[in-house]
């Protein structure tokens, strides 16, 4: 079983670009009988490739523990707008995933 891993990006030093405040995934599953290869979303990928210096955040846990709504509390965002939570049984994230909106922190 995958193991669903969300990572939030923290950047150390001013903005230069234009960034979105969206979940961008970094990796994905590959539709398979084991379920258990990811692929590379070159979204996500050229998102990391920008930035300088970061601190990841990174959530992990069982199925449908609260990982997507504790990362959208953490950013202040309903989960219309950031990390799906569903109230189904079908997952909204899987795989890795970035928040495509650097937050300052301290250097």
């Amino acid at each position: 079983m995958l193991q669903l891993i969300l990572l939030l990006s923290y950047l150390f030093h001013p903005q230069s670009l234009a960034y979105e405040p969206k979940p961008i995934p970094l990796l994905t599953p590959i539709a398979n009988k084991a379920n258990n290869q990811l692929a590379v979303a070159p979204e996500g990928l050229a998102f990391l490739k920008s930035l300088g210096l970061v601190a990841p955040v990174v959530v992990i846990g069982p199925y449908r523990s609260g990982k997507s709504f504790l990362l959208n509390q953490l950013l202040s965002v309903p989960c219309d707008v950031g990390f799906g939570v569903g109230h189904t049984r079908a997952t909204q994230t899987k795989g890795i995933w970035l928040w495509g909106q650097p937050l300052e922190g301290k250097s």
